[in-house]
């Protein structure tokens, strides 16, 4: 395994790719194109956001449509969600070229590292890269399948002879705009306007989602590899000691530094997939429900409900899992045989890494810590707030 060669935009292109075509990769100086882009991305977001509200809150809910109001609040909280990421990822930028940069000097260190060390560092890396693929199905599928329905119908319709116009995404529009949208050129703004938001918001969950699941794994494997490093370390001579201790010191304190980064980037975005999730779950089952009841099935929703599950349980299990890893390192440093060593200095720096890994490393919100325990309440949540809906609209 001598030709491990990790680069971090090509190991996550897909991930990166998304980035680079939405215009929020951290790297290089934005062009003007570039700021036009992300300008007309956010304009167009904003415009389909307000049509959504306005036909929810005007339309839907007073004419007790109850489905079509649920269904136009998924995509509000999507079109929210949207535009709160973008925002984060430009905002940030600095900081996650930082992140990036880390993550990209551990590679190279891994260069030197034996054949364990690097299938450690794979591993990680490998499971980092199958979460791209994940998401890159989920937003594929469920941004992707509203404008390819729209066409299968109005295939079908035409084939049948009875050819008329189907709109990507079906709303009530302000009533200048409502009288006339089946109209070919009304239509066409329409389409002009709703399908560069479906890709839009589309890039942005490849581009968005992974990131913070690659940097915890990561992390995890890093603390896997200092687990085993420091639990021989004190069967070594004394300056082999000295040196490899304050090497392991220094590399567990830049961990618990990435993850501080990572959660001022990132701390307010999970509050909102947090609260927000409690409602798509609900919101998605009950228009699958409710499309299984009239003898239709939506896939476009079978992917959104699929995607607000894992939108926050893929977060929380891997959060899950660098607690656990950072418990093991914890327990690797107390049984690493430090009491048969009588130096004061390394004594003082077990002291002190203990002292640091009293608080485990997690991913949190503003209130909560991602994990499992979370996500089960979370879930609790959903099923309580569906049964509600049911009870009231079913």
């Amino acid at each position: 395994m001598s030709d491990l060669n990790l680069i971090f935009y090509k190991e996550f292109k897909i991930t990166t790719m998304a980035m680079r075509f939405n215009r929020s990769w951290p790297y290089g100086k934005r062009s003007m194109l570039c700021k036009i882009q992300g300008f007309l991305s956010y304009f167009v977001s904003v415009v389909c956001l307000f049509f959504l509200l306005y036909s929810m809150i005007l339309h839907d809910f007073p004419d007790e449509d109850y489905g079509e109001g649920v269904k136009n609040g998924m995509i509000v909280i999507v079109s929210t969600s949207v535009v709160i990421k973008f925002f984060i990822l430009i905002h940030h930028r600095e900081s996650l070229v930082n992140l990036i940069k880390i993550v990209q000097n551990d590679y190279e260190e891994a260069k030197q590292f034996n054949n364990d060390d690097k299938t450690i560092i794979l591993d990680y890396a490998q499971k980092g890269k199958d979460i791209c693929k994940i998401w890159i199905v989920i937003a594929a599928g469920a941004s992707m399948m509203f404008p390819i329905k729209a066409i299968v119908l109005m295939a079908y319709y035409s084939y049948r002879g009875e050819f008329k116009l189907v709109p990507i995404f079906d709303m009530n529009y302000p009533d200048v705009i409502n009288a006339h949208k089946y109209e070919p050129k009304t239509y066409l703004l329409l389409f002009l306007l709703v399908f560069p938001f479906d890709c839009f918001a589309g890039t942005m969950y490849v581009a968005f989602d992974p990131l913070v699941p690659i940097f915890m794994l990561h992390m995890c494997g890093q603390l896997q590899l200092l687990s085993q490093r420091i639990t021989g370390l004190f069967s070594q001579n004394e300056a082999d000691i000295k040196e490899n201790l304050r090497s392991i010191n220094r590399k567990l304190q830049s961990i618990y530094s990435f993850l501080k980064t990572v959660q001022n980037i990132f701390t307010v975005q999970y509050e909102y997939n947090l609260k927000t999730t409690t409602f798509l779950i609900p919101f998605a089952f009950f228009q699958i429900v409710q499309s299984l009841k009239n003898r239709e099935f939506n896939l476009e929703f079978v992917f959104f409900f699929i995607g607000a599950i894992l939108h926050f349980y893929i977060p929380c299990y891997y959060s899950d899992m660098l607690m656990d890893k950072s418990g093991k390192m914890r327990e690797a440093i107390y049984s690493s045989g430090w009491e048969h060593n009588a130096n004061i200095k390394n004594r003082k720096t077990i002291l002190f890494m203990l002292t640091r890994t009293t608080m485990p490393l997690v991913i949190r919100t503003i209130f909560y810590p991602i994990c499992l325990d979370t996500f089960a309440g979370m879930t609790r949540h959903s099923y309580t707030i569906y049964n509600l809906m049911n009870a009231a609209w079913g």
